[in-house]
């Protein structure tokens, strides 16, 4: 994903909306696959030395509201924002104002936990003015009990779930991007139409691991896993997971790339 989104996030002038968006996406399905396997690996070699660690991922992108992604990515961060941040600024004792408050300071701490880059504070701003928004708009909807019930409903949950990712990656854009002007070249790109360089590779590996991530949550929601995991003998699960395995070294890119947690 990152040969999508490298070239892209480093030029964003010459290429078109297309372009900007695949990217853009590219980005979200690379953060995640980074930072969630990487966790998946600690989980795993600590569990081979006898340590059982927290999860730290929960299936983010099936989240139907910014609170709820909040409680599926990077739980051990966001616990300890609440637990050592927001609750000592007061939480949400202090009437809804004093909430909104502390819902900024924290998500804008937690930015710059990150790193000493202004376009990171603004990554934590914008998902505390997204939890903040949530906030009122779930008051809003419990106070019209019609409107809720259609968002509660599988249409209304599949509509909050593309609404939360398309929130959540144009975060990314000011998480991914080294300046501000990329970010508002970026976002100026995602929103007005611009005719320019089509996407770096083609984007058929690009849908195709979406089709996957969405299958694979799929599975994973369902417990469909879980039960067949409990009927596959040792021998055919050892077979399949090797069979990934060189599948994953088969189709790796000739360029190596670290971790993007690495440099925090």
């Amino acid at each position: 994903m990152a040969l999508y989104s490298d070239p892209v996030f480093a030029n964003p002038q010459q290429y078109g909306s297309g372009a900007v968006w695949l990217a853009t996406i590219a980005y979200a399905l690379q953060i995640y696959g980074d930072f969630s396997g990487y966790s998946d690996m600690a989980l795993g070699a600590a569990h081979m030395l006898g340590y059982k660690l927290a999860r730290n991922f929960n299936m983010p992108y099936l989240a139907a509201n910014v609170s709820e992604f909040w409680h599926r990515w990077h739980i051990s961060l966001s616990t300890w924002l609440r637990d050592y941040l927001f609750i000592p600024l007061g939480g949400s004792r202090g009437g809804t104002w004093s909430t909104c408050r502390n819902l900024l300071i924290t998500m804008a701490l937690g930015g710059l936990w990150h790193g000493a880059a202004w376009t990171l504070v603004a990554w934590g701003v914008l998902h505390g003015v997204l939890l903040i928004g949530h906030r009122f708009f779930h008051d809003y909807c419990k106070r019209r009990p019609r409107l809720d019930r259609v968002l509660q409903s599988n249409a209304g949950t599949l509509l909050r779930i593309a609404v939360t990712f398309l929130c959540v990656s144009i975060g990314w854009v000011f998480f991914r991007a080294t300046t501000f002007d990329v970010a508002l070249n970026m976002l100026e790109r995602l929103v007005i139409p611009h005719s320019g360089w089509g996407p770096p590779l083609s984007p058929v590996s690009l849908w195709g691991l979406v089709a996957v991530v969405v299958v694979c949550h799929i599975v994973a929601h369902r417990g469909w896993w879980q039960h067949a995991l409990r009927r596959l003998p040792a021998p055919a699960m050892g077979f399949g997971y090797a069979a990934l395995v060189n599948f994953a070294f088969v189709l790796a890119p000739g360029v190596s790339k670290t971790f993007i947690y690495f440099q925090f």
